[in-house]
């Protein structure tokens, strides 16, 4: 998709939607769920926590869609909002750890199912190969890569949601680059294009 045609996208789903039309939120959800995603894990390195923060981040566009007054302010919005939660968690969770420990009563694991002892090791495995990965890369790169893979290896398509020009988007892809090597990139890009969010 080229930027002008986002541009035209974002701006008929975003007027319907800020007249209250919830099924072009949805779409403006489907069209922006990556991005939100791909900041999120770019700075958590946590792939759950980073779907938490894009619902989290989403909720807070419908509640506060009335205030963001343009089309044009809207992905940079949900970008800062993302990026604010993500550092947000991240403060918390240190804050936390220092003050909580470790939760010997087991209450997270109650409110949620348990996955399966497989899918656990493999979830833990893919985590922490992640954060190996996205600690490879410098920092101004990583929202740039993440987002390249997640949205099918395009550029052009990343440069229109992050409102870069695709120049500055393939240096910062060249940067990252630079730091993995080639075997670890490939198994990246899987990965990442894996753990795109579902409907």
């Amino acid at each position: 998709m080229t930027s002008d045609l986002l541009r035209t996208e974002l701006h008929r789903e975003f007027a319907a939607a800020r007249a209250g039309d919830r099924a072009a939120y949805g779409r403006l959800v489907s069209r922006t769920q990556r991005m939100v995603t791909g900041v999120a894990l770019a700075q958590t390195r946590d792939l759950g926590v980073s779907q938490d923060i894009a619902q989290e981040t989403f909720l807070r566009g419908w509640l506060r869609l009335r205030d963001i007054h343009s089309a044009e302010s809207f992905l940079p919005w949900l970008r800062e909002v993302a990026r604010n939660q993500a550092l947000d968690h991240l403060r918390s969770s240190r804050y936390r750890e220092t003050t909580l420990g470790d939760d010997p009563a087991g209450i997270g694991e109650r409110a949620c199912p348990r996955p399966t002892p497989e899918q656990h090791v493999l979830d833990v495995e893919l985590g922490d190969w992640l954060r190996e990965a996205i600690d490879q890369v410098p920092e101004e790169s990583r929202e740039v890569m993440m987002l390249y893979y997640m949205e099918g290896k395009r550029s052009q398509q990343v440069a229109a949601l992050l409102d870069m020009s695709d120049a500055n988007v393939r240096k910062r892809l060249q940067r990252a680059r630079d730091q993995l090597s080639q075997k670890f990139l490939q198994a990246f890009d899987g990965a990442v294009r894996g753990t795109s969010p579902g409907a």
